[in-house]
C-alpha cells in the first residue's frame, strides 16, 4: 500500500486512446497511489467547446487534483498526456512534485507537423475516423506482439472524431516547454521505446538533458522492443521503470 505521505503519481494517456491504455500497468503498482483520468472528450466524456488548446486538459487535471485535495502530484503522461502533463508544470508548477515522461517531448510541432495534424483533423471532421489498426499502426514498434495491437486499435477506435479533431488542433497549437521543464528542477523520470518511431530515443535523450541540468536527478530508462505506446507493449517493463523510480524518488 502506499505511504500517505507519498504524492500520488498522475498518468496521462496518449492520442487518440484513453485511460484504459492503463489497464495492465495499474495491477502492477500497487504501491503507488495512481490515478489514470480520462482528458476531456475521451472515453464518452464531452468534447470541449473552447479553442483547442492543452490549456483546457491541464485545467482538468488541476482541477482533478484541486477537487480532490491534493496538494502535490507527481504528474505524467505518455505522448499527448506528456504533453499536458508538462503544460501542467508551466502553468501551475506548486502543484508538481515530479514527472515521469513518457514516449514525449518537450519541444512544439514544426510547421510542417502542425500543417499535418491540421489536415488529419479536418479529415476527421469529413470524412470520419480511420480504422483503429490504421491509426496505431504508426504508433507501434515492429515487436508488439497481437495482443497489444489489438488493445490499441480497440482504444482507437473507440475515440470520436471529434475528439480526435479537438486533440490535434490543440496539439498543432503547444508551445515549447522546455524552459519550463529545465527551471522546475525536480524528479523526473523519462521511458521511451527503443523502437520509438514518432518521439524515438533521441528526443528521450534531449528530454531528459533538459530535466537534468539542475540539482534533482533525471533518470533515462530506454525499454528494448517497444514503440510508442510503452504501456500497452511493454507493461511489465514499463511499470518496473515506474516503481523503481518512484521509490527511489519518494521512499
Amino acid at each position: 500500500m502506499p505511504a500517505p505521505e507519498q504524492p500520488p503519481l498522475i498518468l496521462l494517456h496518449a492520442f487518440p486512446l484513453d485511460a484504459r491504455m492503463f489497464g495492465r500497468v495499474r495491477g502492477m503498482l500497487p504501491e503507488i497511489d495512481l490515478r489514470t483520468p480520462d482528458l476531456p472528450g475521451f472515453a464518452g466524456s464531452d468534447v470541449p467547446t473552447t479553442e483547442p488548446d492543452l490549456a483546457t486538459y491541464a485545467a482538468a487535471v488541476v482541477g482533478l487534483l484541486e477537487g480532490t485535495g491534493v496538494e502535490r502530484a507527481v504528474i505524467g503522461g505518455v505522448s499527448m498526456g506528456g504533453y499536458v502533463a508538462l503544460h501542467v508544470l508551466a502553468s501551475r508548477p506548486d502543484l508538481v512534485a515530479g514527472l515521469v515522461l513518457a514516449d514525449t517531448r518537450s519541444t512544439a510541432d514544426t510547421p510542417g507537423a502542425a500543417a499535418g495534424r491540421l489536415a488529419k483533423a479536418a479529415d476527421a471532421e469529413r470524412q470520419g475516423l480511420p480504422s483503429g489498426e490504421d491509426m496505431v499502426a504508426p504508433l507501434l514498434g515492429p515487436a508488439a506482439n497481437d495482443g497489444a495491437r489489438t488493445e490499441a486499435a480497440a482504444l482507437a477506435a473507440a475515440a470520436s472524431p471529434a475528439a480526435f479533431a479537438w486533440a490535434q488542433r490543440a496539439m498543432a497549437a503547444r508551445p515549447d516547454t522546455t524552459a519550463a521543464l529545465t527551471a522546475a528542477d525536480l524528479p523526473t523520470l523519462v521511458i521511451v521505446g527503443a523502437d520509438d518511431a514518432v518521439t524515438p530515443p533521441t528526443d528521450a535523450a534531449a528530454l531528459a538533458a533538459a530535466a537534468g541540468t539542475g540539482t534533482a536527478a533525471a533518470t533515462l530508462v530506454q525499454i528494448p522492443g517497444a514503440g510508442h505506446l510503452t504501456p500497452i507493449e511493454t507493461p511489465a517493463e514499463f511499470a518496473a521503470a515506474v516503481r523503481d523510480w518512484y521509490l527511489a524518488a519518494f521512499g
